[in-house]
């Protein structure tokens, strides 16, 4: 919509060190249902939306594809300062929006009103945990290097089998997400795991018999522990998403992002490694 992005952090959240905590950004239209909203913008014009946004400002806007996500990342902080009022390692959520101030006014009643973190991605029609965060993981090229789909793309599959064979107790290198991932594997070891609120899983194209091993003996290296893995042996991922029903999926290659928005599964596509 406009031009300047203007950037709005949640000041009822008191994050106790930033440089401790998980930053995640989120834009407006992820957080919030704003298709009618946006189709009136291009239909009409940015006046009459922006007539619109002050005229309706006291009428919450409807939940949005991240919501879920965003409102157990706030469960886990509140069930971590539960455990320990000077925990740090916390969630902060920011919200980027292209909105003017006087156009967001709407947004920041709408955050107030739900009562989630942050201020100011495709549909999601599957029904989310609200006691737990589920979050799953391709692994080469999201969890882990891409040089197994380096050999893939250069040398096809034999090949593949072959390098993962003389290099099954090589750890692989670590992926854009491996991080992420760590963090979320240390927010978990402050639970219990009867009474863990984080759910982790891996659901890769690799196959469990000749291609698993090295993607389970790389966890075992990193001291990372993934609640389930699926190895599925290159069949669609969407159906066992729809089981798992993650807040999000993450996965280099477009066609999993494709079958996980086909079940109505949040899902970000990593650009990152071999396309």
């Amino acid at each position: 919509m406009d031009d300047d992005i203007e950037v709005i952090m949640n000041t009822g959240v008191q994050q106790k060190d930033s440089s401790m905590a998980v930053t995640i950004a989120i834009s407006v239209r992820a957080l919030f249902d704003m298709e009618e909203e946006h189709e009136l913008f291009m239909t009409e014009g940015p006046e009459e939306f922006l007539t619109s946004q002050i005229d309706n400002e006291d009428i919450p806007l409807k939940e949005g594809i991240v919501f879920p996500f965003i409102r157990a990342t706030h469960m886990v902080n509140k069930r971590l300062l539960s455990l320990n009022p000077e925990e740090k390692q916390l969630f902060q959520i920011i919200l980027l929006s292209t909105h003017s101030a006087e156009g967001g006014i709407r947004i920041i009643k709408s955050v107030k009103y739900y009562k989630i973190p942050a201020a100011l991605m495709l549909k999601q029609t599957s029904a989310t945990s609200k006691e737990q965060l589920k979050v799953a993981f391709d692994g080469d090229s999201v969890l882990f290097s891409d040089e197994t789909d380096v050999v893939f793309r250069e040398k096809g599959l034999a090949e593949v089998f072959k390098y993962e064979k003389e290099m099954q107790n090589v750890p692989m290198g670590e992926g854009p997400f491996k991080v992420f991932a760590m963090i979320l594997g240390e927010m978990k070891k402050k639970f219990s795991p009867e009474d863990d609120p984080i759910c982790t899983y891996l659901v890769t194209a690799r196959s469990s018999n000749k291609l698993g091993a090295r993607a389970i003996n790389t966890l075992r290296h990193w001291g990372l522990q993934i609640d389930e893995a699926f190895f599925m042996a290159g069949s669609p991922k969407g159906p066992i998403l729809a089981q798992i029903k993650p807040h999000i999926f993450f996965d280099d290659n477009p066609g999993n992002i494709l079958g996980a928005h086909e079940y109505g599964i949040p899902a970000g596509l990593v650009l990152a490694g071999c396309k």
